[in-house]
């Protein structure tokens, strides 16, 4: 073998070595911050419907703090505030009020030129911000992208291409709101990455966006021609009271996947919890007239029991009937991406809405104080997916290829864990088995798990024809269990033939 030949197969090898070593994890940048130390709230809100009145304020002022409650663990899920010395005073006298920020490229808005320097891609959005929520009063944001997109709006499309509105998160239907349990005068972090409307009849799908060439053609409400966007809106929809609510921090960041480096599968829809059986997209939102948004990247969450051992896509059926729980226990709670999806908190149970660790891999409990939503990437917990037992999920991995994959015909590794969370304890004997169908074809079962058993590996291969791969999260005991799938992870292999070096 010729020299040059030794080292481009060498070459070959590290790169493949790097690709399947190195995980991407989603980028992010900022588009929209106001932390009104350096803008005043009264220069970007008016009041567009009703009698509303925007003010500057301080915090010492309000008296508020920012003490992160032992109450609710992780102060709340929501995330601590973290408001500084400056705030924004929304308040109306009687009835609701709306108040808009309206970024304009007109008004040479730098927000706009933030968005109009995105290259092509898909990028997944998150709006925060912090509230100290005084009284019974409420609060909503959604935010209103204007551009060249699939249509003039989510409920009537029109020409793709042609200018029009995509709104996000809408304030009317849920929007992003205020959660504060405790109401002890701090300040809460209200955070979303989903969005919720009437045309999912009120159930979430992630909020993003794709940018696609300005000489394409986009094909939906969501996909916008490059450097075409023109404004955007946040809308704040207060309450029907006379007592103020004080915001902070209202930022909006984009999270983009490289395309090139292996993906964790939740960070296709980021950190919240599902509702099992919700119609639940993370492709293309796809609006026909009589249907809600279309088969997407995942194709169904779902519970498992007695009732719904199996079902059939594509012709194939996976049948989880011998995993399943034998004494007809449902699952309870909702399927978690990130974090574990079953809401308890209270000193007589486990405190859920966690962040997912194992204890038999040595990991510990994250600290107490931390927003749930950034522990993943500061690894102080685990990716994956959770849930009280018994449930699954099921990727659609053409979609996959087509959408953040650039259409690879490539091979796929698909890579994981699965074992019981942590926040179960040492002294909790029930277990959980977690298991991978492919097409209705099982690949992968793992040994009962229990509190204290480390985890179990799988590595399995999807070729082109390899579409459906489902991962359920199971029980086989009385009582159901807390089961988490960790570190899920898609890469593509290198094409061609490799040469290995010796």
């Amino acid at each position: 073998m010729k020299h040059g030949e030794i080292r481009f197969n060498l070459l070959a090898g590290l790169l493949a070595a790097t690709l399947l070593m190195s995980v991407g994890v989603a980028q992010a940048g900022v588009l929209l911050s106001y932390d009104f130390e350096t803008v005043s709230a009264t220069n970007l809100f008016v009041c567009t419907s009703g009698i509303g009145v925007v003010s500057n304020t301080t915090m010492a002022v309000i008296g508020a703090s920012n003490t992160v409650s032992t109450a609710d663990p992780y102060g709340s899920r929501y995330g601590i505030g973290q408001a500084s010395n400056n705030v924004a005073q929304f308040s109306n006298p009687s009835g609701e009020a709306y108040f808009t920020a309206a970024e304009q490229a007109s008004k040479g808005s730098s927000v706009v030129a933030a968005l109009n320097a995105l290259t092509p891609g898909v990028y997944y959005l998150r709006i925060s911000y912090d509230e100290n929520m005084v009284g019974s009063s409420y609060v909503k944001l959604g935010v209103d992208i204007v551009g060249s997109n699939g249509g003039p709006d989510q409920g009537a499309r029109g020409t793709p291409g042609s200018p029009g509105h995509f709104v996000g998160i809408r304030s009317w239907y849920g929007g992003v709101q205020a959660v504060d349990p405790v109401s002890d005068n701090a300040f809460v972090k209200c955070a979303s990455e989903h969005e919720v409307n009437q045309l999912t009849t009120g159930s979430r799908y992630p909020w993003r966006i794709q940018i696609v060439p300005s000489n394409s053609t986009p094909g939906d409400v969501s996909v916008f021609k490059q450097g075409t966007f023109t404004e955007l809106d946040i809308i704040i929809q207060h309450g029907a009271t006379s007592v103020a609510t004080y915001l902070d921090n209202i930022k909006i960041e984009s999270f983009v996947l490289d395309r090139h480096a292996p993906i964790y599968l939740d960070d296709l829809m980021r950190t919240t919890e599902i509702g099992v059986g919700s119609p639940f997209s993370t492709a293309y939102v796809d609006y026909p007239a009589t249907t809600v948004p279309g088969d997407g990247m995942v194709e169904m969450i779902r519970s498992v029991s007695v009732t719904n051992p199996a079902y059939t896509r594509a012709g194939a059926t996976i049948n989880v009937t011998p995993y399943k729980d034998t004494n007809g226990w449902s699952s309870a709670g909702n399927f978690g991406c990130g974090i574990h999806g079953y809401k308890y908190v209270g000193a007589s149970g486990y405190n859920r809405y966690h962040p997912l660790w194992i204890a038999g891999d040595g990991q510990t409990s994250p600290t107490n104080g931390v927003a749930i939503w950034t522990l993943r990437d500061q690894g102080l917990a685990s990716h994956g997916f959770g849930c009280f037992t018994s449930q699954l999920i099921t990727f659609d991995t053409q979609k996959i290829r087509s959408y953040l994959l650039n259409g690879t015909s490539n091979t796929l590794r698909l890579t994981g864990r699965y074992g019981m969370l942590g926040e179960n304890g040492s002294g909790d004997y029930r277990t959980t088995i977690g298991g991978v169908w492919v097409d209705g074809v099982s690949r992968f079962i793992s040994p009962p798990k229990q509190t204290m058993n480390a985890s179990s590996g799988f590595n399995l291969l999807l070729e082109t024809g390899d579409r459906y791969v489902t991962l359920a999260l199971l029980n086989n005991t009385y009582w159901s269990a807390n089961g988490v799938f960790k570190d899920v992870i898609l890469t593509v292999l290198p094409g061609g033939t490799m040469i290995g070096v010796k």
